[in-house]
């Protein structure tokens, strides 16, 4: 058996999933298998993956097919199930990572007992405008599962699956939720809740492509399901939340994950009647009680989603003028 599962989902990546594919197979940690999980793909992705894998020749690899378009959360929890090794670990199909990302994950888990390792990022631009930038988690060394999870929420590390691994135990009776977007946000802290010990490293050792149209990217109204999710987790945290530094540290999380919603729709729609509906849902669950309290952890982002509250199609309009051309530049 594999200690490692490498778990890529595709879905119409045919121009990079050849460098990823390549990234995985150059570790010096070998002892891994492969599973790709196709999630509907259209284009030449399967064909440009297999012929990578078999010209190694020396990784063993499972291909797992959907027949339609499902979502990563979908394609993620198919590798779970067919993955064998004692570990997993989930690289995006566009990016790729560095030759000893694996044996330092993995050699980081055996010193220490953690069933979750992360490291840094780096997020390099396809246009080569920008220099890279480097994201390394705030907190160093480790922390037990509650610690993490309340580092996480506070902002001290990224909620990216792609810079863990992870021991495979911790998915027993735990998947992504599918129809949703920005899954990490959602299921990590409960990931983090079953580790016993999660430990956090320095070493920058994947690179983060940022481009257009990746699988993660573009709107559908139903994301509208990740604020379940919230719910979900705000069950999930109980009583820890009576406490002043949980309370905040979980607003911050929860309205962090509705900004964002709101700058998807924005981003990926031309008029403002188009996302008008989606944008009342995430209106109404935006309370004016959580945003006094929250102001003094986050003040300029509570003062957008008040000007979002009280003047949805000023704010849209404003974002679409300035803000997105700035991004943009």
């Amino acid at each position: 058996m594999p200690l490692i599962s490498v778990i890529i989902p595709m879905f119409n990546v045919e121009r990079y999933i050849g460098r990823c594919i390549q990234s995985v197979l150059a570790q010096t940690f070998r002892d891994i298998e492969v599973i790709l999980v196709d999630d509907g793909s259209a284009d030449g992705s399967i064909r440009v993956a297999e012929t990578v894998l078999r010209q190694d020749g020396q990784v063993p690899y499972t291909l797992v097919r959907h027949e339609h378009n499902r979502g990563v959360s979908a394609a993620r929890n198919s590798g779970v199930d067919a993955a064998r090794g004692e570990y997993i670990y989930f690289p995006d199909s566009d990016d790729y990572i560095e030759s000893n990302m694996l044996e330092r994950l993995y050699t980081q888990s055996r010193e220490t007992g953690a069933d979750i390792v992360m490291c840094g990022s780096r997020s390099v631009y396809e246009d080569g405008r920008k220099p890279p930038v480097n994201d390394i988690p705030e907190v160093q060394g480790n922390l037990d599962g509650e610690g993490a999870v309340l580092a996480l929420l506070m902002g001290k590390c990224r909620a990216y699956l792609c810079m863990q691994l992870f021991r495979r135990s911790l998915f027993e009776g735990l998947r992504f939720p599918e129809g949703r977007i920005y899954e990490d946000r959602l299921r990590l802290p409960f990931l983090f809740l079953r580790a016993q010990t999660v430990s956090f490293i320095p070493d920058v050792l994947y690179n983060y492509e940022q481009r257009d149209g990746s699988i993660t990217r573009g709107f559908r109204p139903e994301i509208y399901k990740n604020l379940e999710g919230m719910k979900e987790l705000q069950e999930r945290l109980g009583e820890r939340l009576a406490r002043p530094e949980w309370d905040l540290a979980f607003f911050r999380y929860e309205y962090l994950n509705i900004q964002t919603l709101v700058f998807n729709a924005f981003v990926h729609s031309d008029r403002y009647r188009d996302v008008g509906t989606f944008l009342a849902k995430v209106r109404s669950h935006i309370r004016w009680r959580k945003l006094v309290r929250g102001y003094k952890v986050m003040p300029r982002p509570v003062l957008s989603l008040v000007l979002f509250k009280t003047q949805p199609y000023l704010f849209y309009t404003f974002f679409k003028r300035y803000i997105l051309q700035k991004l943009d530049a």
